[in-house]
């Protein structure tokens, strides 16, 4: 309900390391490391890929998606995660007739669909998420499994767009440190915030 004044551009992310903890409201700027040790100080598990930038400078990055490494970007201006149908379709086997696809009409008129996927790296067991089918760009924008997001799947002719963002939602599920000298995201499942004091009887 409060009005965007402003845009962090991920072009910040060549300036200073950054942790978004979405599930405690918390974006933390750090001054950008120099140490090769990974930067991250959770406990447990992790995922590290490598930071990329595409031709105009829009970052992204390799996440795996039930088992496929898939080119991934931060945010696609919805609340739920989303994949391209004709990417899900030729690699993950599924478009918006598929069994188990889950149709829902938002505004009495647009129809919206949505499939349950599975990001499988180590250290974030994020299972079932709803992900949202949208249109498929992969006429206009060509498809490959190798190119600047190594060997995953990915766009072959565009720029500033991703087969698959992760979304608001999703990230608040998620806890990622941004390394701008190491150029790598770590990435680990959120620790979900702690309950406030229990209220006691007057």
């Amino acid at each position: 309900g409060h009005p965007v004044i402003g845009i962090l551009g991920t072009q910040l992310y060549r300036l200073v390391d950054a942790e978004l903890d979405l599930a405690n409201r918390r974006i933390r700027l750090f001054k950008a490391t120099e140490c090769k040790d990974p930067p991250v100080y959770w406990g447990g598990e992790y995922t590290v890929t490598p930071m990329l930038f595409d031709q105009v400078g829009a970052m992204h990055f390799t996440m795996e998606l039930d088992g496929r490494k898939i080119n991934t970007g931060l945010l696609n201006g919805m609340s739920t995660p989303s994949i391209d149908e004709g990417i899900a379709k030729r690699y993950f086997g599924f478009d918006r007739q598929s069994p188990g696809v889950i149709q829902e009409e938002s505004d009495g008129n647009e129809r919206s669909s949505f499939y349950a996927m599975s990001l499988t790296a180590a250290g974030l067991n994020v299972s079932n998420t709803r992900v949202h089918i949208g249109d498929s760009r992969v006429k206009k924008c060509g498809y490959t499994t190798s190119g600047n997001a190594g060997e995953a799947i990915q766009y072959s002719n565009c720029s500033n767009t991703v087969p698959f963002a992760l979304g608001s939602s999703l990230l608040q599920k998620l806890r990622i440190y941004i390394s701008a000298k190491q150029e790598k995201i770590y990435i680990t499942r959120s620790t979900p915030p702690a309950p406030g004091p229990a209220s006691t009887p007057d």
